[in-house]
C-alpha cells in the first residue's frame, strides 16, 4: 500500500510537469510570435508616440511660457504700483513738511530781543536759538535714526518755551533717568 501511495503522489506531480511544459511551449510561441510581427507594427506606433511625445512636450514648454509670462507682468505690475504709491506718499511728505513749517514760522516764532516781557523771558545765553520745526525736526529724525535710543539732549539753542510746549502738549517725553533728555512721542506705533 506504501508503493500505492507514493505512485498516487507522484502521478499528481508528474501531470503537473506535464501541464506547464505544454503551457510554456505556447507561451513561448506566443512571445516568440508577438516579437516577429512588432517590427511590423512597430514604426507606426513608434511614430504615433513620437508625435504625442513632441505635442506634449511643446504644449508644456507654452505653458510654462504663459505662466512665466503671467508671473512677469503681476510681478511687474506690482511693482509698478507700488513705485507710485511711494511717489506719492513722498509728495504727500513734503507737502506735509512744507505746510509744518510755514505753520511754524508764523505762529511759533523765534524771539525778538525788542519786548520787554520776551527779555525777561530770555536767558541770557551766547547759543544762537534754534526754531521749534528745527527741535521738531531733530526729535523725529533721532526717532527714526536710532530707534533703541531715541533721546535728544536739550542743549541752550533750545528755546525753553518751545521745550515746555512740546512736553504739556505730550508731543515730547523727558527721559526718566536724565531730565535733559527728551524724546519724540511714539505716534507711529
Amino acid at each position: 500500500m506504501l508503493c500505492a501511495a507514493s505512485e498516487e503522489t507522484r502521478r499528481p506531480a508528474e501531470r503537473a510537469r506535464r501541464g506547464a511544459a505544454a503551457a510554456a511551449q505556447p507561451v513561448k510561441k506566443t512571445v516568440k510570435d508577438m516579437s516577429e510581427s512588432q517590427p511590423e507594427l512597430d514604426p507606426d506606433i513608434t511614430t504615433d508616440m513620437e508625435v504625442v511625445i513632441d505635442t506634449e512636450e511643446e504644449l508644456i514648454k507654452q505653458c510654462e511660457k504663459m505662466w512665466k509670462d503671467m508671473e512677469d507682468v503681476s510681478i511687474n505690475r506690482i511693482f509698478k504700483e507700488l513705485k507710485a504709491k511711494m511717489l506719492s506718499i513722498k509728495d504727500f511728505k513734503e507737502k506735509l513738511l512744507f505746510t509744518l513749517g510755514e505753520f511754524l514760522e508764523d505762529h511759533f516764532p523765534l524771539p525778538d530781543g525788542n519786548s520787554k516781557k520776551k527779555k525777561k523771558c530770555m536767558q541770557t545765553s551766547n547759543a544762537q536759538l534754534i526754531t521749534l520745526h528745527e527741535i521738531i525736526e531733530m526729535l523725529i529724525n533721532r526717532m527714526f535714526d536710532a530707534p533703541h535710543d531715541p533721546y535728544v539732549k536739550i542743549s541752550d539753542s533750545f528755546w525753553p518755551p518751545y521745550i515746555e510746549l512740546l512736553l504739556r502738549n505730550g508731543i515730547a517725553l523727558r527721559h526718566p533717568e536724565d531730565p535733559t533728555q527728551i524724546r519724540l512721542e511714539a505716534f507711529h506705533q
